[in-house]
């Protein structure tokens, strides 16, 4: 479940941030808004990842997989807006 509330998290920022280029740029999901979103999820993910081995007990092993996925799907669901904003 705290992974689930993690991914949506992303997507919200995503959505922030897809927002604000949108309204300064005048491009729905421009390039330089979607490389501040991936730039920043993959810290935020570390971060998670960092405190799910060093606080919550798991090994690296066990987060790994879980990095990839939390990572993954906003920057996937991210770049495939920007890709189809680009056609």
């Amino acid at each position: 479940m705290h992974t689930i509330k993690i991914i949506i998290a992303g997507l919200l920022i995503w959505s922030v941030i897809n927002i604000l280029s949108h309204l300064w740029v005048e491009k729905v999901a421009t390039g330089s808004g979607l490389v501040l979103f991936l730039a920043l999820w993959l810290i935020i993910s570390v971060v998670h990842l960092w405190i799910g081995v060093f606080h919550a007990g798991y090994s690296l092993a066990e987060e790994l997989p879980i990095l990839v996925v939390v990572f993954s799907v906003p920057a996937v669901i991210g770049l495939g807006c920007w890709f189809l904003s680009r056609l």
